[in-house]
């Protein structure tokens, strides 16, 4: 036998499992399979609702969303899941009501109202994988909060420094750190 390895059998080698060997094994059973399931990102989520084909994978996409332009029927949609009126958007756009509703649902609105309607949307996908509950999402962005200065996170998504400083307290509030 020289040059092979002998294994001795011992009582440890031969011996059948225990039902309590299994257990461990047991347990990882009765939990749902998620091997391979991938899940959304905001940025997936928020070019989905937006209708747009190409993820929001950097800033380029993003440039190039904006020029071609958000549908006014979309920005709509968004409105409702943030859960605000039309007065309200019209505030966020900075565009007067009367003229908002003169446009038609179908026609592609500019490159300000455009990239605002994109960064709502941005928001909006990300509060609702931060809360996972439309209700919870808008009391959220109704409610002042102190790392906002006292201010609701609704009441500053009018400017790119307040959709900024909300994406980050949603961060915050994702990764478990007081907000």
């Amino acid at each position: 036998m020289r040059g092979k390895v002998a294994t001795m059998r011992t009582y440890k080698n031969t011996r059948k499992p225990k039902k309590s060997d299994n257990v461990q094994l047991d347990m990882v059973a009765d939990r749902p399979m998620s091997y391979g399931k991938k899940f959304e990102t905001a940025e997936e989520i928020a070019a989905k609702s937006l209708g747009i084909a190409k993820n929001f994978t950097n800033d380029f996409v993003l440039i190039e969303a904006t020029r071609n332009g958000i549908k006014k029927n979309i920005l709509i949609a968004i409105s409702k899941q943030l859960g605000i009126n039309q007065e309200k958007l019209c505030e966020l756009l900075h565009i007067s009501t009367k003229t908002f509703q003169r446009i038609e649902d179908e026609t592609v609105l500019d490159i300000f109202s455009s990239e605002l309607a994109i960064e709502l949307a941005l928001v909006t996908a990300k509060a609702s994988l931060v809360f996972s509950d439309t209700n919870a999402m808008q009391i959220w962005l109704k409610t002042p909060l102190l790392a906002l200065n006292g201010q609701t996170p609704l009441s500053i998504l009018d400017t790119s420094f307040g959709v900024k400083l909300v994406m980050q307290t949603l961060g915050r509030i994702e990764h478990g750190v007081y907000a």
